[in-house]
């Protein structure tokens, strides 16, 4: 009977932990796109990407 309370309330546990996991990970989800609003983008300025890979680089003289 004790085994039997035992493994009823580790169920409860597991599927309580379950839902606290799937909420945890929305608000990760969330507050990643929140934070990438705010990162800059990496250019040859802030990073180590050579000038030459810049997307919006502007066009070389004559």
């Amino acid at each position: 009977m004790e085994k039997d309370k035992l493994i009823e309330s580790l169920l409860q546990k597991v599927e309580e932990l379950s839902k606290k996991l799937i909420a945890l990970e929305l608000e990760n989800s969330q507050l990643k796109a929140r934070l990438s609003k705010y990162e800059t983008p990496k250019n040859s300025n802030n990073s180590s990407i050579p000038p030459s890979k810049d997307e919006n680089r502007p066009k070389r003289k004559a």
